[in-house]
């Protein structure tokens, strides 16, 4: 079974937050995203969580995600520094 942790990932200036595989959840990994808006691009992991999911709960948690930012959350998935 894979297991997934939400991390903070950085490209450039572009800083999100995404639920991604636990092997490559370690600070300062470099990681791609396939549900991006381009998924050759490689991300940093500047922080990764304490929990653990497996892939379904991750899929789940994402969708949420997905819908509060929708819905005009100030925060939203994705930002600039």
């Amino acid at each position: 079974m894979k297991f997934y942790r939400q991390c903070t990932l950085r490209h450039k200036h572009s800083v999100t937050v995404a639920w991604i595989e636990e092997r490559g959840a370690r600070l300062g990994c470099q990681v791609t995203l396939e549900d991006s808006e381009d998924p050759s691009l490689f991300w940093t992991v500047e922080t990764v969580s304490r929990q653990r999911v497996s892939q379904t709960e991750a899929q789940e948690k994402a969708r949420e995600s997905v819908k509060f930012a929708r819905a005009g959350s100030l925060g939203g998935l994705r930002g600039n520094k």
